[in-house]
This record gives C-alpha cells, structure tokens and sequence, in this order.
C-alpha cells in the first residue's frame, strides 16, 4: 500500500467539467470555514481523490475522509437502490455510488466516507445520518442487515471489496450521509460560519464585506479544483494558513476594516474603570479560552451545556443593566456577572475546576464579540 498523499486520483472528469461555480464548491467552502477553527482539520482537497478530501489530524494520526457531492441529480429521495444504481451503458465508469466509494479505500492510513447531497435519505438511511458516536447512529447488528440490504440491491453474487479486503460492513461503518438543501441556503449558512471564524482570527466582516470575502472563498476552492493535478498537485490542497492568507490579503485589498482579537475588550473594560493589570488579566483569560475552544475534547458535551447557560445568564445581565440601579458601575456589574458564572460552574458534577475560569474567559471573548458589556 503507498500513503493517500502519494497516491493519483482514479478520475479527473469533474475537473474537466468545471466551468463556473457549483453546489460542491459551496460544499468544499464549509469544510474550509470549519476548517479554521477546528484544530483537527487539517486540509481540504479540491477534485483530487474524490469530489472532495478532508484531512484530519486526530491524536497524532492523519484520517482521510473523501466527500462525493450529489446536488440536484434526482426527482426522489435518496434510497439504496439508488446508491446501488449503475450509470447507463457508454458512461465512462459503471460503478455505482457504493462501488466508486469503496475504492477510495486504497491507501495506508484510515479513511472513511461521505455523501453530501441536497436530498434527504429515505428512512432506512437514517441511521446513516448521524455523526460517528452520535445517538441514533447505526450499530453493529444493524450494519451486517444494511449491508446485505446493499448486496442484494447491487445484484451480486459476492460482495464488492475495496482494494483493502474491506467490505460493505466496513464501509457502512465509516460512512456518513448528509442532506445540506441547496446551494443558496448553504451559502447563507456558510457566510454566519465565516464571519464568526474569522472573528476569532482578528477579521470582521459583515453585510456586502462579508458577501464579498465569501465569494472570493468559494472562487478560491473553485480555482482550486480546476487546477490539474499533473501539474501542481499542491495548487489542490487548501490548509488553514493558506486559508487566512487569502482572507486578511483580500481585507487588506479591498480595504475591509480589521480588528485586533481583544480591542473591543480593552476598550470596554477601560471605559467601566478596569486598570491596566485587570484589563491584563482579562485579555490573559480570553485567550486560554480561545485555546481550549480549539480543543475537541473540551469543547464538546457538558462544557457546550455550560457554556450555553452562561450565554443565557449573561444575556439577561446585560438586559437588566439598564434599569438595575443597584448596579453603580462596570466593576459592580463585572462581578456580578462574575459571580454567576461561578455558580454555573459549581452546578457541574463532577466538580471541575478549570470550568469557572473557562466561563469568564467566554464572558470576556462575547465582550470582545460586541454581544457583552460592563456599562450601561
């Protein structure tokens, strides 16, 4: 076996195809908003191994995850029959979805498996759909019944392997399918992700600034999926830093205001009488927040719940700021605000220590996002 990096794609038909932007650029763009702030992305490949190639690093391991992207092909919802179904006599390939998917699987390290489309999946499929380790996920006793209902529905008499030895158990395993709707309201969607990314990255753009950086994104991954791979298989591949490049090199050309992470908290804690070493420490707890926020482990199960009932608790703070006149200033309200927080954070079973610093560094990062203030 030789490693996914080394390997050449089996196609390059949809490259040739290409010729203005789609329901899969839109596609490969929120897998390149994702990307910046999820610190287990590490690439995004455009039209090389398949419609798209995410790369993950997860606990020291690289997992290839390869994306096929169906937009508006069919008048019905998804089935496996369907997916099971050959292109028509004279096509290039007759391979069927679930036989093109299987032989991705051909190199060293770990791969697995998605379908992204802009119909939903008939309710055997449903199982599917849900992230690995999400409730409702497919199980074991499941996947050896699906997989014969994919045998039968491929008209084999054995069934399909993938250039590994891995079969149709396996690769029900490893696959996700995920319904987006259209292009349109997938790029609506994506535009939110972005602006939020990228305020975490010191850029903020809104209204036509953020129409505009959008599009010059998704003509990045379009550009990026045309490029041939023959020629310059890097000109594919997209990572974070080139990512942000792109993003603070067209701020700077279209002349977008920027903001350094943390002005809007100085200014802020100044203007409600905070000195220089509370404004310090402040900006200090912001950022071990932003670091943890980065960090699947933490960020995930109970401290989302957290971190959500302290966005609500500081939210109706902030709404009673105005008429609360036992509130005398800032540094009163800061450490009301503060003291709630403690109290979510003592609610947590089992006690976790690090939970309450977490909370009030989120307090200070909504701050400096504009949704929180001190004064009235």
């Amino acid at each position: 076996m030789v490693s996914f990096r080394d390997l050449k794609p089996l196609e390059s038909g949809g490259v040739i195809a290409r010729n203005g932007f789609g329901f899969q650029d839109h596609v490969a763009a929120t897998f390149c908003v994702r990307m910046l702030t999820d610190g287990t992305m590490v690439e995004v490949w455009c039209e090389t191994l398949d419609d798209i190639t995410v790369v993950w690093n997860i606990n020291g391991k690289e997992i290839f995850e390869f994306v096929q992207v169906k937009s508006n092909e069919l008048d019905q919802l998804w089935s496996v029959p369907v997916l099971c179904k050959r292109p028509k006599k004279g096509s290039k390939r007759r391979d069927s979805i679930v036989e093109k998917s299987l032989a991705y699987d051909r190199g060293d390290e770990d791969c697995r498996f998605r379908l992204v489309t802009a119909l939903g999946f008939k309710k055997d499929l449903i199982p599917l759909t849900f992230e690995y380790g999400q409730p409702g996920r497919i199980c074991a006793p499941d996947i050896a019944a699906m997989a014969m209902q994919f045998k039968k529905s491929l008209r084999a008499k054995v069934a399909p392997t993938s250039p590994k030895g891995n079969g149709l158990d396996s690769w029900l395993e490893r696959l996700v399918l995920h319904c987006v709707s259209d292009s349109e309201s997938l790029a609506a969607k994506n535009k939110m992700a972005l602006m939020k990314a990228c305020g975490a990255h010191g850029l903020q753009f809104e209204g036509d600034h953020l129409d505009y950086m959008y599009e010059q994104l998704v003509r990045y991954v379009y550009e990026a999926a045309k490029a041939p791979w023959d020629v310059d298989p890097d000109q594919k591949k997209i990572d974070k830093s080139s990512l942000l490049d792109l993003l603070r090199g067209e701020s700077e050309r279209a002349g977008m205001p920027t903001m350094t992470a943390g002005t809007a908290l100085r200014r802020k804690m100044k203007a409600a009488g905070f000195d220089d070493t509370a404004v310090k420490s402040a900006l200090e707890l912001r950022r071990k927040f932003r670091s943890r926020s980065l960090d699947p482990s933490y960020v995930g199960g109970k401290a989302k719940e957290y971190r959500e009932a302290a966005y609500v608790a500081l939210h109706r703070l902030r709404g009673k700021l105005a008429s609360d006149l036992t509130v005398k200033d800032g540094l009163a309200f800061q450490e009301r605000c503060c003291n709630k927080l403690e109290q979510i954070a003592a609610s947590a079973q089992p006690q976790d220590r690090s939970l309450e610093t977490y909370l009030i560094g989120f307090m200070y990062d909504v701050t400096d996002r504009c949704e929180h203030k001190f004064t009235r």
